[in-house]
């Protein structure tokens, strides 16, 4: 099973996804080390592995553990941002398209960072010069 690591700056529409063999430390620093700079903070959801990532690429970590007490810690620190990213892409992917063939993925999550990328006017012209292996949106 392929899982991605998803990050989001905060505020903004800049999203970065790379799809991961397995969750481990090494490759979630690998996906996040062109991304990430000695000025980060990364927030994560409590997990172990993207914290020992966050200290490998020598950057600081929050961890945002979901609680009763609320989902926003010392009132800034959260990771709803890359939540409703994921919730928006698995209603993308399993309402409109019904489902994708894992080998594909790479381009539908090229195609989200599209359309979040152009919010306010995507054309069919950004389609075709992505196609054609320019980049034209963040990785």
């Amino acid at each position: 099973m392929r899982r991605s690591v998803v990050g989001q700056v905060r505020g903004s529409h800049v999203v970065t996804d790379r799809l991961l063999a397995e969750m481990s430390a090494a490759q979630v620093s690998n996906a996040l080390k062109t991304v990430v700079g000695p000025d980060t903070l990364l927030c994560t959801d409590g997990s172990a592995t993207l914290r020992s990532a966050a200290a490998g690429l020598g950057v600081a970590a929050k961890s945002i553990a979901v609680t009763y007490d609320g989902r926003v810690q010392d009132g800034v620190y959260h990771v709803q941002t890359v939540n409703n990213y994921h919730a928006r892409l698995k209603a993308w992917i399993n309402g409109r398209l019904r489902g994708v063939a894992t080998k594909y993925l790479p381009n539908y999550l090229a195609w989200m960072r599209m359309w979040e990328w152009f919010k306010d006017g995507i054309k069919s012209d950004h389609f075709i010069i992505s196609g054609l292996g320019h980049q034209l949106i963040n990785t």
